[in-house]
């Protein structure tokens, strides 16, 4: 369930990455690798104000406060270097993009994006199928459509 203490830190409209794990998150020792890159990170010279936090044991959330100044490119790259690199000496991939995770009665599912039409057309997912919308890149996004149902996202217009 989504942290509102997390989420209230910052203004609705900052900015927001989801990074998905393909394995089941250690919150605590994931959050711990990854303290000292948030504490320090700066775009031009300037601390990130920012926060991460780790929802549904598969996400990695991070927002950024960028009310007086945007954060650069080359600290967004810096960000997807540590994900990356912090990912990869735990055996995680947290930049997987390649599918989805739903929510059903066996918990969280993973499902690619390839296998989507298939599924859909064979009932296993529907319209109704609650999923975790990995593409949300704003705060009140959480709020909005965090969760989502296939039938009503941008999903099944694009793999139908």
């Amino acid at each position: 369930m989504m942290d509102k203490v997390f989420q209230n830190k910052f203004h609705p409209e900052s900015k927001l990455w989801v990074f998905q794990s393909d394995r089941e998150l250690n919150a605590e020792v994931l959050l711990g690798k990854l303290s000292s890159f948030f504490a320090n990170w700066k775009t031009h010279g300037r601390k990130v104000e920012s926060a991460c936090s780790v929802i549904e044991g598969r996400f990695l959330l991070v927002l950024v406060d960028e009310g007086s100044y945007a954060v650069s490119g080359c600290a967004i790259d810096e960000l997807t270097k540590t994900i990356r690199e912090v990912g990869e000496g735990s055996n995680l991939n947290l930049l997987d993009r390649a599918g989805f995770y739903c929510s059903g009665s066996r918990g969280l599912s993973y499902v690619k994006f390839a296998d989507f039409k298939e599924l859909y057309q064979q009932g296993v997912l529907e319209d109704a199928t609650e999923f975790f919308d990995a593409s949300i890149s704003v705060n009140r996004e959480l709020s909005t459509r965090w969760i989502s149902k296939i039938g009503n996202s941008w999903m099944k217009n694009r793999f139908l």
